[in-house]
This record gives structure tokens, C-alpha cells and sequence, in this order.
């Protein structure tokens, strides 16, 4: 268990694992102060994408916590109030969450009666009519203070909320990335603004200054929906920086698992993804009635012995029969493990991503196909693939177009899709050979700047000519400039054609073991280290 307790004030204790290290020794008193029973529990998750039912790895240990049993554990805990917050991106991922458009996660999400919700980025990819239709009929308490109409600047989304508990006044803003514009497929964003950073930081400081000021609030919560990587801008980091008076910032979008960060006067807080932790924030007040928080991250293991929420349970399980009924049945085959773990599709080439791009490739007769790696989230294990198991892989609608680039505008893509090593945006490619190496630059600040960038790029052994023409087939979502590739929006559109995931399964029933095994096993592209 991963935790950590921290003052308002700006001071605080730090646990690790089960071993107490007392930074300050005059607030031991503050950690067992907490332990008597808190005043307040916030709970939180954040990134499910769907994953809703409790799951074993194999060690037999869970890997999943699961709404039913997430709901048995919030039920047992003691304190006299206990609020539940989720950061984004739970409708959208798993093939339970695809299948009926979010319907049945919505369906859950109810039940499990959430005092909150950010809006993720994905919450957009069945387009925001169906987003609305889902709040509305579901209940879901989404908040969002930056995602306004761009007709006339109305928001969309409450921006805030407040309840209070013997005492303890709560305030609670929501904030959503800027990357939905292109995170989302973008024309389901259309009419729909975000702001820039600086906007954003105004509007947690105005959010901060409506909360103490107007209202009076004890404890200010950001719930976002931006990330702490670097690459996020803003990232949490920034809006705690810049945004004096938050106190407890719960994010989303980076699949961090963060117990504690501190930044300023603000606590940091992230469960990772895919309910492999619970977050659990302890609020309290000390003889002094100052605020204290306790935070900590309870692994899915932890909840091995915990039984399931007999109704949640029974709820998950009637709509686990309703997609098996449709999506149980077989419908292809691979004889090879594929690769579509995201530590594996967002780092580099992967069996699964050079079958799906040869698949677009042979259904297109393109000279070489690219998919970003974050249309792939999961891996399809060897042996029959269930219609389940193809919406978990490839669970978003793309379908495939053709368009024309030239040899130099390939490689620009290909350096853009390498600088995103480690998010979405990497490339997933087949046709090419590609060897790229790891270059460090200082940058105008003094830091070293890391990444990778190409060296050589072959076709059908050949070098790549910068100034030829090429046919490239894509998916619709990076021809809509999604994650950034406008490139691709501009380009000469040669065809459009059926989706991607089709493509897929008419590949794997007719190529021969022998065509799977090599493409599996060859890798597109090579990157060196220091020169090795």
C-alpha cells in the first residue's frame, strides 16, 4: 500500500509501504490523529476505460478491483462521510464499455453513485450527443469548468460543486485536457472549446477564489482530467503551480500512479489505471481545527477477500450475459500471441500493430500503412479471437483512407510519432524498414532534451525517396488531425474504405500461418543507443 499524509498548511508525513518515516516529529500526533476514523473519505479512480469487473492475473492475485467489489469496500469503511470521485476516461476502452456505446458502464457507473466525474477525453469518442444522452438518463455528475459551446461560450458542464460535512465545507471543480481535440476523434468535438494553458490556470484561480471567497470552502478539490507527464500542457503540476489554494488535485489522462506529489500547497493523487488501485483520501480536522489529508493507493490484491456488492454484482453479471449473447462467437484465428499491452504498442513495433497495418495495406493497396499505437488497447491472445476480444483490441470505428505523401513528408511523421515515444501518438507502421537512433540536445533553458529520431528509411528494400510520391493508408481519426498529425488533414485524399478492425479479420482468415508468423516476427523498426 502506497501512502502518504499531508497538512494544508504545507507540511506533512510520509508513509511507505507499512513503515512510518517521521519527516517532522511534531506532527506524529496529525498521523494517529487520522487513524482514529476520519472526519471525511474521499475515494477516487480514474482511467477504468471500462475495465468494470473484478479480474485475476496469474498469479491468481487481482489484477482488476471491480465496481461490485469497489462498492463492498467504500460500504464497509468507517467515517462519517464518504464522497467518491472518478478523474475521466470511464466509458470508453474495454469491449464492455464499447459495446452499446457506454451504455452499460453508464449503467454501473449509476449504481455506483459517484458524488463526481471529470470529463476524459475519451468520454467524447461516441460523440457528445451521446455523452449528453448518457448523463442525462444515468445521472452522472460530470464537471467540467473549461469545455465551453464555441457559439456563444456557454459551458457545457457544471463547473463545480460544494457539500459540506459536520463542518468541513468541500469544494469541487472540474477541469479537462487540452488534448481532447485531438485525443478524441475531433469531429465529435466540433463546436466544442478547451481553452489554451493560461486560460485554464485563470480558470482554476478564478475556481479557487469562488470556492473561499464566495463560499467559504475548508478543503478546495481539483478533479482533472490533464495528466503529470511532461508532454501534458498543462499537466496537474502546472494547475497546482499556478492555481495558489488548491488543496488536493485528483487527475487523470497520464495512467500515473501517483500516492502523493506535492506541489506548493496542493496534493497530487492518481490510481494509475484500469481499477488496479482505489484511491483513498482521509480528510480531518487536528485539535487546532486545522485540515489534514491522508492519502493512499490499496492495490487490487488487497481486495482478493473482499465480497462483491450483492446488487452491483448481480447488475454486472446480467449485462456480462447481455454481450456474451452477441459477442462470444468466434470470429477469427491467430496462431501467434499479439501484442497490444501499452507499455509494448507505445514504445515500440509491435506483432499486432504489423499485422494491423498490413491488413490496411493489402485491403488498400497502399505502398505502406500507419496507425497511431493508442487506436490499440489490448492483446489478443493466441487460439480463436472472440468478437469480444476484437472490440477490447480495436474497440474505436475507424475505418481506413488513402492519402498521398511524399517521401520527406513520411519522415517527418515518423520523427513526430518517435518525439511521442511512450504515448498514443507513436506510430505503429507496416511497409517500411525504419532504424532510428536516440539524440540528446540542450535545450534553451539548460535541460537535455532526449529523443529519438530517424536514421534510415527503406521500401520494399529500397531507400525512401524525399521526393517521390507515396499512397499511405491511415484511419480516419489521424486524417481528422487527431493526435496532432494534421499533416494528414491536408494531404491529397486518394479513397476511403471499410473499418479497420474488418480489414483485420479478413487479413488473419486469409493469410497462411507462415505470412503471420513472419510479420510478427520481424520487426519495422530498430532504434539504437548511444550510437549501439
Amino acid at each position: 500500500m502506497l501512502a502518504k499524509t499531508h497538512w494544508i498548511s504545507g507540511m506533512e508525513c510520509s508513509f511507505a509501504g507499512n513503515k512510518f518515516i517521521a519527516l517532522i516529529a511534531l506532527f506524529v500526533f496529525a498521523c494517529s490523529a487520522l487513524a482514529e476514523g476520519p472526519q471525511l473519505l474521499i475515494f477516487h479512480t480514474n482511467d477504468v476505460h471500462g475495465y468494470a469487473l473484478a479480474e485475476k492475473g496469474s498469479t491468481n492475485k487481482s489484477n482488476h478491483i471491480g465496481y461490485a467489489k469497489l462498492k463492498a469496500y467504500i460500504n464497509a469503511q468507517a467515517a462519517r462521510h464518504k464522497i467518491l470521485l472518478d478523474a475521466g476516461d470511464a466509458l470508453s476502452g474495454q469491449a464492455f464499455a464499447t459495446y452499446k456505446q457506454g451504455e452499460f458502464v453508464a449503467r454501473l457507473l449509476e449504481a455506483m453513485d459517484y458524488t463526481a466525474q471529470a470529463v476524459g477525453n475519451h468520454e467524447f469518442d461516441f460523440d457528445l450527443s451521446r455523452l449528453m444522452d448518457l448523463r442525462e438518463r444515468h445521472h452522472l455528475n460530470f464537471l467540467a469548468a473549461n469545455i465551453r459551446r464555441s457559439e456563444d461560450g456557454g459551458l457545457i458542464f457544471p463547473a463545480y460543486i460544494i457539500r459540506e460535512f459536520d463542518g468541513i465545507k468541500v469544494g469541487i471543480f472540474g477541469l479537462t485536457t487540452l488534448e481532447t481535440r485531438v485525443k478524441t476523434m475531433p469531429a465529435n468535438v466540433a463546436g466544442v472549446q478547451f481553452g489554451n494553458p493560461e486560460q485554464i490556470a485563470a480558470t482554476a484561480r478564478d475556481m479557487v477564489t469562488l470556492l473561499r471567497g464566495k463560499y467559504g470552502v475548508d478543503l478546495v478539490v481539483a478533479l482533472t482530467h490533464v495528466g503529470t507527464d511532461s508532454f501534458n500542457t498543462p499537466n496537474a503540476q502546472y494547475i497546482a503551480a499556478h492555481a495558489p489554494g488548491i488543496d488536493l488535485v485528483v487527475d487523470g489522462h497520464s495512467h500515473t500512479v501517483e500516492p502523493g506529489l506535492r506541489v506548493g500547497g496542493a496534493l497530487i493523487v492518481s490510481t494509475g489505471s484500469y481499477l488496479e488501485y482505489l484511491g483513498q483520501v482521509a480528510v480531518d480536522r487536528d485539535d487546532k481545527g486545522r485540515v489534514l489529508l491522508e492519502s493512499r493507493l490499496i492495490p487490487a490484491a488487497d481486495f482478493d477477500a473482499v465480497v462483491p456488492d450483492p446488487a452491483l454484482e448481480e447488475l454486472s453479471q446480467r449485462l456480462v450475459a447481455e454481450q456474451a449473447r452477441e459477442l462470444n462467437g468466434v470470429v477469427g484465428h491467430t496462431p501467434v500471441f499479439l501484442d497490444g499491452e501499452m507499455g509494448s504498442v507505445r514504445h515500440g513495433s509491435t506483432g499486432l500493430g504489423r499485422l494491423v497495418c498490413a491488413a490496411m495495406m493489402k485491403a488498400t493497396g497502399a505502398d505502406l500503412a500507419m496507425i497511431n499505437s493508442g487506436s490499440i488497447r489490448a492483446s489478443i491472445k493466441a487460439g480463436d479471437i472472440s468478437g469480444g476480444d476484437l472490440l477490447s483490441a480495436l474497440p474505436f470505428a475507424n475505418y481506413a483512407v488513402t492519402v498521398r505523401l511524399s517521401g520527406a513528408q513520411i519522415v517527418e511523421v515518423l520523427n513526430a510519432g518517435l518525439r511521442a515515444q511512450g504515448g498514443g501518438k507513436f506510430l505503429q507502421f507496416y511497409g517500411l524498414q525504419v532504424t532510428a537512433k536516440e539524440v540528446r540536445e540542450s535545450g534553451p533553458d539548460g535541460l537535455v532534451l532526449a529523443y529519438k529520431r530517424v536514421e534510415t528509411v527503406k521500401i520494399g528494400g529500397q531507400a525512401l525517396n524525399p521526393a517521390a510520391q507515396y499512397t499511405v493508408a491511415v484511419n480516419d481519426f489521424m486524417v481528422g488531425g487527431g493526435d496532432a498529425y494534421a499533416i494528414f488533414s491536408t494531404a491529397e485524399r486518394v479513397a476511403e474504405f471499410t473499418p479497420v478492425n474488418a480489414m483485420f479479420l479478413a487479413f488473419m482468415a486469409a493469410a497462411s500461418p507462415e505470412t503471420l508468423s513472419d510479420i510478427t516476427r520481424n520487426n519495422a523498426l530498430t532504434i539504437a543507443v548511444d550510437g549501439r
